[in-house]
């Protein structure tokens, strides 16, 4: 609502224009950066259901299944929610895979680090540059693309967790603050840039950048310090964290013992 309001008033600012009905169909019509919350809420949960329902060694056919979906989403719906799902969830079930049947060892290797650091940017550049192709272009193409790209991101963070970048774990640990309040800090700054007459690209890049991610830092440093309750959880009460709690035992539980 913060968001939708500001951008409503400083329409030059921003990349967006909404208007007021947008802003307040938000619950139901998610708009900008906000898509991913609600595809992450909506296929964790029916992750969880399938992941609950079936045993372990069939995660492999749901992760077949989620990839089905995924290369023939443009065939299955045009409903914005069920594309959330079938665009989505393949990531989601290879995740699962990955941690199931896959050793981490394998990533941790400066081979494979180099490997993968190449193949990512080959492969960005076949998608992009060769095949002149876009992240709406979804097919196989896009998915080995995401794939590399991830597994290049997963080996990289297994490597930098070998040192002691204190900040960088700290800048993990409030990336859900950062994601949700980046736009509005980015979109001040350019305000306050065009203000003070610098309109350089590169300026405006580096500078709105920075503040981008300091400023919502900023913020969560004072809503922990004033103590404001379900900023960026929700409002969960007693029941519902003892079954969430529940729920991840017996995952766990299921995990050691192979079923």
């Amino acid at each position: 609502m913060l968001q939708g309001s500001l951008e409503l008033l400083l329409p030059s600012y921003t990349n967006g224009s909404p208007s007021f009905t947008d802003v307040l169909s938000l619950l139901w019509a998610p708009r900008a950066h906000f898509w991913f919350l609600y595809a992450l809420l909506l296929i964790f949960a029916l992750s969880t259901l399938a992941y609950r329902l079936l045993p372990q060694r069939f995660s492999a056919v749901f992760g077949i299944f989620s990839i089905i979906m995924y290369l023939t989403s443009s065939m299955i719906s045009d409903d914005k929610i069920t594309n959330y799902i079938t665009e989505n969830t393949a990531f989601f079930a290879l995740g699962i895979i990955f941690s199931l049947h896959i050793k981490t060892q394998w990533l941790d290797s400066k081979l494979a680090l180099v490997g993968l650091f190449l193949a990512f940017i080959l492969g960005q550049w076949i998608f992009h540059g060769y095949l002149s192709l876009e992240y709406r272009d979804r097919g196989i193409q896009s998915l080995l693309l995401a794939i590399i790209s991830i597994g290049f991101i997963v080996s990289l963070s297994i490597h930098l967790a070998k040192f002691n970048l204190s900040f960088f774990a700290y800048l993990g640990r409030c990336s859900m603050a950062i994601y949700l309040m980046h736009v509005v800090a980015g979109g001040a700054a350019r305000a306050l840039l065009s203000q003070l007459g610098i309109h350089s690209f590169i300026e405006q890049l580096v500078i709105g950048f920075i503040f981008a991610l300091l400023a919502p830092l900023a913020v969560l440093v004072l809503i922990n310090k004033l103590k404001i309750p379900y900023m960026f959880s929700a409002p969960l009460c007693s029941c519902f964290a003892n079954i969430f709690a529940k729920a991840a035992k017996l995952t766990h539980k299921k995990k050691q013992t192979g079923t």
